[in-house]
């Protein structure tokens, strides 16, 4: 299985961290990523490739930018 980062930077809301895990697929990884993300700013990476910047809202829609 692919290996994903889940990254984030320095916000008002935490600090700097990665977060390193498989899963089958870009929609799976976003599955699983789902409640680390709630509210907060992050990116979602495939090894070396920034596949999205990401924000998962209360209201429970994905905010996605870039070309996952």
């Amino acid at each position: 299985m692919p290996t994903y980062s889940l990254r984030y930077a320095t916000d008002g809301l935490g600090e700097a961290k990665r977060i390193d895990f498989e899963a089958s697929d870009p929609a799976m990884a976003l599955e699983l990523v789902k409640a680390e993300v709630s509210n907060r700013h992050a990116e979602l990476w495939d090894a070396c490739n920034m596949l999205c910047l990401m924000k998962y809202g209360d209201d429970g829609v994905w905010q996605l930018s870039g070309s996952i």
